[in-house]
């Protein structure tokens, strides 16, 4: 897999989390993973939201994608 850059959009963390969600890890599965509280999952997935003008975490995840920072094997994967 390519190096990516962070986007200057969003935090080295909240694009790990979005990778993960993408990998089709929930919630509580990214804070065990990450040793973070599933509170703080969310809070980061809604900033990274926020920052890119979608609505969910599945939105967030697909412009991730659009914009090149997640290779077509982390979203599908």
């Amino acid at each position: 897999m390519a190096e990516v850059t962070t986007p200057p959009l969003l935090s080295d963390r909240q694009l790990e989390v979005v990778r993960l969600f993408a990998d089709g890890l929930d919630g509580p599965q990214i804070a065990d993973r990450l040793g973070i509280t599933h509170q703080a999952v969310y809070a980061r997935l809604a900033r990274a939201a926020r920052a890119l003008g979608t609505h969910t975490a599945t939105q967030t995840t697909v412009e991730c994608e659009r914009r090149g920072w997640l290779t077509t094997e982390e979203v599908i994967s």
